[in-house]
């Protein structure tokens, strides 16, 4: 369990110690940091610091606007980060996480790895789509995650971005599952010539997209 800061901000540690010995982060698995709520959390970290013979103090729950994750990381699960986003009733708006800092020698990211935290409008530290780089994951200049390995596939936009039009970069030829899932500020989306194939549930729940045009190249 990873603090939050004064600020919002959550950095996954590197590494822990258990036993005397020291592991390194390595993979975020799959579910692992799926965001509930404040009750489900407490319950959950209570009865989980009673096995453990931990002691925990009472505290008020916060949610991440930003998280970091190491630089050890090299493989992040499907729904890794999922539901981060929140309702106030009292203020009756969302918040929940904006900003996620990928690890620059990450290796797989699924596809699903953020579905649902559709508040994010920002993902930092990857090299620019284009760039000559031993890393397969890139970032656009509006900040989608692209995989340059196979296809030049186009993995996951920043959902929560304020675009209501978007064109998709040259020289992607598929777009990834969920890679537009619950971007509420769509309106319009043109996929450019050179993209082939959509891969399913690439616009899921996207409420106010109305027109997506599709190129020729489309099998």
């Amino acid at each position: 369990y990873t603090a939050i800061d004064e600020n919002g901000v959550m950095e996954i540690p590197s590494e822990t110690v258990i036993d005397g010995e020291t592991y390194y982060v390595t993979a975020i698995e799959p579910g692992s940091c799926e965001a509930v709520s404040a009750d489900r959390i407490g319950g959950h970290v209570r009865e989980h610091a009673e096995e453990m013979g931990w002691e925990i103090e009472d505290c008020e729950w916060t949610y991440p606007k930003s998280i970091v994750i190491p630089e050890t990381v090299r493989c992040i699960g499907g729904e890794a980060f999922v539901h981060h986003n929140y309702w106030d009733e009292e203020n009756e708006v969302h918040f929940g996480l904006e900003s996620v800092t990928l690890p620059r020698e990450v290796k797989w990211i699924e596809p699903s790895a953020f579905v649902g935290s559709w508040l994010i409008t920002e993902f930092t530290n990857l090299d620019a789509y284009g760039a000559e780089s031993g890393n397969p994951y890139r970032l656009t200049e509006d900040g989608s995650i692209v995989s340059v390995w196979a296809e030049n596939y186009f993995h996951t936009y920043p959902y929560g971005s304020t675009a209501a039009e978007y064109t998709i970069p040259d020289g992607i030829e598929v777009i990834g599952h969920c890679a537009f899932h619950n971007a509420k500020n769509l309106v319009s989306v043109t996929l450019s010539e050179g993209v082939r194939w959509l891969e399913n549930e690439a616009f899921a729940w996207c409420d106010n997209l109305e027109t997506i045009s599709l190129p020729s190249t489309l099998e």
